[in-house]
């Protein structure tokens, strides 16, 4: 906990938008990008899902850790020139295997980043709380997030590459901040408000992490989901894919006002019921998603879905970070139980395509999924922690 850093806390949130700019482009948009540059199928772009999903999966939990050990601010250096390096190949390559090549290479280095990008904003130096320090970091990403996703609708119209090319020149721009930093060592001991996680007992901060765990973890199940088969979606509606794009950023504008909503209001920490609420209405948003006819109704659900994502999501880092001194090797599992979701989401979808023969199953399947993780995992972190 006592490392040097050479950025100042401001930095840190400056690297973090760049980084969730690019990020965003690459998770959400390449699977338009291999239906537009390929031909990918559903069942090959949820298979590519899976790729992901597992990758993210592994290797944040040793990023985490390596970022407690090594530093934090080496780990993310090590990991942008790493996504520089896989944005590259799906650019200069263009044989219909590159982004299973590509797609691992760029999870595993953008593994290194995210958790000791969290753990770095939480224990350096400043007098911000806890709270406020990961409220302003969910903000940041989430809008940039938003705001990257909907630029892509642009971007991809102009041509399928160009969402890469984006991708690419911001992880340089990233990189070139990371060299020439603008602050001076300073010892990350942590001057901060308190916050009612100061108050809350060691045995409930534990209970609480495991929750926010699940929600995270079938949030992003689902949310994978519903990214792999957002081209059907589109095409179900008659849109092209610039305007899919622009109708899934729905879900990332919902997101983002969840977050900014969720850091202003701390009234649901440490409580059960705002946990309970968005693991019941995220499964039934989701199933209005894949199966609304009229573009309204499909645009709210993608509301509410944002807004239960952007709870599940909030509580897991919080929670997470809030727990512990390992803060890089805590932010590691949070991510790690991100691309757990991230894998089962798509490898269910496949299993459900498989089955019924198309998309639609990929989508029934996801939903029960969902609903059937949802009712058990409950049942079992609550039977075995007696929140």
């Amino acid at each position: 906990m006592s490392q040097p850093h050479r950025l100042r806390l401001p930095d840190y949130y400056v690297i973090e938008g760049i980084n969730a700019f690019a990020c965003t482009i690459v998770g959400a948009c390449l699977f338009f990008w291999t239906r537009a540059r390929y031909g990918f199928s559903d069942t090959e772009n949820l298979l590519l899902g899976c790729v992901q999903g597992l990758f993210y999966v592994l290797v944040p939990p040793l990023g985490g850790r390596l970022g407690d050990r090594f530093g934090h601010d080496r780990l993310v250096l090590i990991g942008t020139v790493g996504m520089l390096l896989a944005e590259a190949l799906l650019l200069a390559v263009h044989q219909r295997w590159v982004p299973f090549l590509a797609l691992p290479i760029f999870i595993a280095a953008m593994s290194l980043t995210w958790p000791s990008l969290e753990a770095a904003v939480v224990i350096h130096p400043g007098r911000l709380s806890t709270p406020d320090r990961l409220g302003l970091y969910n903000v940041v990403w989430a809008c940039v997030g938003a705001a990257s996703f909907f630029s892509a609708g642009a971007l991809f119209r102009l041509a399928p590459d160009a969402i890469l090319v984006a991708a690419l020149l911001a992880h340089l721009g990233q990189l070139a901040w990371q060299l020439f930093p603008r602050g001076t060592q300073l010892k990350a001991e942590v001057e901060r408000a308190p916050h009612r996680g100061d108050r809350v007992s060691r045995s409930t901060k534990r209970r609480f992490k495991q929750l926010g765990w699940l929600g995270n973890g079938l949030g992003y199940l689902m949310q994978a989901g519903l990214m792999t088969t957002a081209p059907a979606i589109g095409e179900r509606l008659g849109l092209p894919p610039s305007s899919a794009i622009w109708m899934i950023c729905t879900f990332f504008v919902a997101r983002a006002t969840a977050f900014a909503l969720l850091w202003r209001f701390t009234g649901w920490h440490y409580r059960l019921p705002w946990t309970l609420a968005a693991l019941a209405a995220g499964p039934l948003a989701l199933a209005v998603v894949f199966h609304a006819t009229l573009l309204p109704l499909l645009l709210l659900a993608l509301v509410v879905f944002g807004a239960c994502i952007g709870l599940g999501y909030y509580g897991s880092i919080y929670y997470s970070l809030d727990y512990g001194d390992e803060k890089g090797e805590h932010g590691g599992w949070h991510e790690s139980i991100i691309g757990l979701g991230g894998l089962l989401g798509p490898l269910v979808g496949v299993a459900g395509a498989a089955a019924l023969g198309d998309v639609r199953g990929a989508q029934l399947f996801i939903v029960i999924a969902a609903t059937v993780f949802t009712v058990s995992g409950l049942t079992a972190v609550l039977r075995r922690t007696r929140v």
